[in-house]
C-alpha cells in the first residue's frame, strides 16, 4: 500500500488537491460524496485530461486590468466565463488567498484551473491528486520503525506534510469563496469536458470534502505488513478504505485535524455564497 517515493509524494497531492480545489475552486475543496451520481457514470482517468483541447474551446479575451487594490482584496467582478480571462483572474488574485510560499508554486503552472479540477474530481471519486499536483510532492521519503517484531509508520513521516497542511490551513475562506463565485461558470465548463453530465461543480467539491470529512484519525500509530511491492495496512478496515483516504492516514492524525477542520470552514463559506446567488 505504501510506495516508495512515488507513492509518498502522493499525500502531498492530495492536500493540495485539495488545497487546489480549493484554489482551483477556487476552486480549492469541494467536497465529497453523492455516490448514487457517481455509481451511475464511469470512472474516468482524469489525469489524462488533454488541456491543448480544452484551450482550442476558449475565445481570446483582451488581458483584464490589474486590481488596483490587489494587496489588500479581491476586486469586484463581473461572473467571468471565459476560460483564458478566468486563469488570468487565478493568477493576478491567488496571492490575496494565501501569503504562503506553495501558493507561488502553483500560480507558475500553465492551466491552473485546468489541474485543479481534475485534482478535486479525483478527489471526489476518492483517489488521488497525484498526477495533477506532482510539483507539490514532499522531498523525503515514507518511512517505518519496527517495534517488537512490529511495523508500524514512523511518525517523523508525518511531518513531510506539514508544509503543504501549512498551506492549506493559510486559505483565507471569504477571498476563496470570492474568486471561485467569480469563475464558476467557467469552472463548471471545465468540468464538464471530463466527460461528466454534472453542471454545479460546487457538488463536486461537497463530495470531495465529504471523503476526507470521512477519514477516520487514528490516535494509534496502524501496523503495517510488508506486500509484494508496497506496505499495507494489516487492519482490513483501513486496508479498504478509498486511496485518498489512505494517503491522508500517512499524514497523521493531527494534520488530519487541521485539514478537516479548514475543509469545514472553506465548505460553509461556499455553501452561504452559493445560496446567496
Amino acid at each position: 500500500m505504501e510506495k516508495s517515493y512515488n507513492k509518498a509524494k502522493v499525500i502531498s497531492f492530495i492536500l493540495i488537491a485539495i488545497s487546489l480545489i480549493i484554489l482551483e475552486v477556487v476552486g480549492i475543496y469541494y467536497l465529497i460524496v453523492v455516490r448514487e451520481s457517481e455509481n451511475k457514470q464511469p470512472k474516468r482517468n482524469l489525469s489524462a485530461v488533454k488541456t491543448a483541447q480544452v484551450k482550442e474551446q476558449t475565445k481570446f479575451s483582451p488581458k483584464a486590468e490589474k486590481n488596483v487594490e490587489a494587496e489588500e482584496e479581491i476586486s469586484s467582478h463581473k461572473v467571468i466565463k471565459d476560460l483564458q480571462e478566468a486563469e488570468r483572474f487565478v493568477k493576478e488574485n491567488g496571492k490575496l488567498i494565501s501569503s504562503h510560499s506553495f501558493m507561488s508554486k502553483l500560480l507558475k503552472q500553465d492551466f491552473i484551473l485546468h489541474k485543479l479540477v481534475a485534482s478535486v474530481a479525483n478527489v471526489a471519486n476518492g483517489e488521488t491528486p497525484a498526477s495533477t499536483l506532482y510539483f507539490l510532492a514532499p522531498k523525503q521519503r515514507f518511512s517505518v520503525k519496527k517495534t517488537g517484531g512490529k511495523t508500524y509508520i514512523d511518525p517523523a513521516s508525518y511531518k513531510r506534510y506539514d508544509e503543504i497542511v501549512d498551506f492549506f490551513v493559510s486559505i483565507d475562506e471569504e477571498k476563496f469563496a470570492n474568486i471561485f463565485n467569480t469563475i464558476r461558470p467557467a469552472i463548471n465548463f471545465i468540468y464538464s469536458q471530463l466527460g461528466y453530465p454534472e453542471k454545479d461543480f460546487y457538488k463536486v467539491l461537497k463530495k470531495a470534502a465529504d471523503n476526507i470529512l470521512k477519514t477516520p484519525i487514528l490516535e494509534k500509530e496502524p501496523e503495517l505488513v510488508k506486500g509484494v511491492i508496497n506496505y499495507k495496512f494489516k487492519d482490513y478496515n483501513l486496508e479498504s478504505l478509498s486511496p485518498i483516504q489512505k494517503q491522508l492516514l500517512r499524514m497523521g492524525p493531527e494534520n488530519i485535524r487541521r485539514i478537516k477542520s479548514k475543509v469545514l470552514s472553506l465548505l460553509a463559506v461556499i455553501t452561504v455564497e452559493k445560496n446567496g446567488d
